[in-house]
């Protein structure tokens, strides 16, 4: 399925899973021609509900990037804690048998996304 956009002069894109986004008024606005669909428009007219307008996204593309990245924070993480903890007992400021409490912050500046999720790394 493909879409010109509801002004006609967007290039045409392919809708492979739908996403309904509820745009506030602000983003109403500066939300190009190009992501509005009349039949959204069309079903939200004479409401006072603001107007939803679907985007196209690849959900497939999506949920593999997402993981790639998850696979390599977590390998990556890992190299770095097992380094700290080697170089720590090497040089004995630790004994090997301490539990850490650990942070992680996941930053997504587009999205305005930010998170911190907390554990402990026991050594023994």
């Amino acid at each position: 399925m493909t879409d010109a956009g509801a002004d006609g002069n967007c290039a045409p894109f392919e809708v492979r899973h739908d996403v309904s986004v509820l745009l506030t008024p602000d983003a109403e606005r500066t939300a190009g021609a190009c992501c509005k669909s009349a039949t959204m428009e069309d079903r939200n007219a004479g409401t006072d509900r603001p107007i939803l307008q679907e985007i196209a996204m690849d959900e497939e593309t999506f949920n593999l990037s997402i993981r790639k990245f998850l696979k390599m924070v977590g390998i990556n993480s890992q190299r770095e804690i097992e380094r700290a903890v080697a170089s720590a007992v090497a040089d004995g400021s630790i004994k090997g048998t301490e539990s850490f409490p650990a942070v992680m912050t996941l930053e997504i500046m587009g999205l305005s996304l930010r998170t911190t999720f907390e554990g402990e790394i026991d050594l023994q």
